[in-house]
């Protein structure tokens, strides 16, 4: 994907590209296909999604 799409994405939270729904992990910085995302364990699922919301709030904060 595209460095457009990638900034469009951490935008908007997420993007839906050929079909496919991607997240933006802000934490990471990087997108992950929803899919990988709900095949991990639940406990890892949410403490991946806190992380992610954690560090977004900080960026946020600081003017990122």
């Amino acid at each position: 994907m595209g460095n457009g799409m990638r900034m469009l994405a951490k935008a908007y939270g997420g993007i839906v590209f050929d079909g496919v729904k991607y997240i933006y992990d802000y934490d990471r910085d990087e997108l992950v296909k929803e899919s990988d995302l709900k095949a991990r364990a639940k406990a890892d699922r949410e403490q991946r999604k806190a992380a992610s919301a954690k560090a977004k709030s900080q960026k946020l904060e600081m003017g990122f």
